[in-house]
């Protein structure tokens, strides 16, 4: 994957975003993102193929730790921004370090906007022997 500018990024909205206040917890910054794009929770867990009630277990608990890669399947199905995309791995308190192979890949992915599918990009990461993204492949 390359890097794609933000401006270039269908569901690209800078001014929304940045006019936007997120509040301090993961779970209630997912139900603000999930209410905007007219979603619910059934919907996304579908998406990442994960059973209803580990996400409405996310959605509900301010303790429950969530995956990196869990994160980066929500920014994924979402079609987040980029900006979005890392609010929302920063509220799950997750961070990218570009010195690991597998963040750097993550990162790419962020900046890609929703360009590809949850099975394209862990058809990828697969083949790359990394671990993949969303819910973990049966």
């Amino acid at each position: 994957w390359g890097y794609v500018p933000s401006s270039q990024c269908a569901a690209y909205r800078y001014d929304t975003f940045k006019e936007q206040e997120y509040p301090a917890s993961f779970c209630r910054t997912l139900e603000i993102i999930l209410k905007e794009r007219g979603m619910f929770p059934k919907d996304l867990a579908d998406l990442l193929n994960v059973h209803r009630r580990t996400l409405y277990r996310i959605l509900q608990d301010d303790e429950y730790q969530t995956t990196k890669q869990m994160v980066i399947g929500m920014a994924v199905v979402l079609k987040l921004s980029p900006q979005e995309a890392f609010a929302l791995l920063e509220k799950s308190g997750h961070t990218l370090r570009m010195t690991s192979a597998q963040d750097a890949a993550y990162f790419s992915i962020i900046s890609t906007c929703g360009q590809y599918s949850l099975e394209e990009i862990n058809d990828v990461l697969e083949d790359k022997g990394i671990l993949m993204i969303g819910a973990r492949q049966k």
